[in-house]
């Protein structure tokens, strides 16, 4: 199984073919991605399919850092990889407090 996905990973580079999990999952003789899911939870094959898979993670990981990365976020979120919004400064410092007045004025008659 290890050497049959290597080989999947040499023929995308060779190719310049992205590397996909189902892509990965059909050179290794299954029918997609569900079921290289399943053999990764069979204790015999789960070191395998953890290798196999962070090699795909790695190659969007990578991705990342292309002109046009929105794919590669997708695929990353499939990996448990999540989006953090983070507004301020250090943890440590105490919140930005501010404050807004608001005055009205009667406009002048002319």
């Amino acid at each position: 199984m290890l050497n049959a996905g290597y080989a999947y990973f040499n023929e995308c580079k060779l190719n310049e073919t992205p590397i996909l999990i189902t892509g990965l999952a059909l050179a290794l003789g299954l029918s997609g991605r569900e079921a290289l899911s399943e053999y990764g939870r069979r204790e015999e094959y789960s070191a395998t399919v953890k290798e196999l898979k962070s090699v795909c993670e790695q190659y969007a990981e990578n991705r990342l850092f292309s002109n046009n990365p929105t794919g590669a976020i997708f695929a990353l979120k499939n990996y448990g990889w999540t989006d953090k919004l983070a507004l301020g400064g250090a943890d440590d410092l105490p919140p930005i407090q501010a404050a807004i007045t608001v005055e009205f004025v009667k406009p002048n008659p002319q």
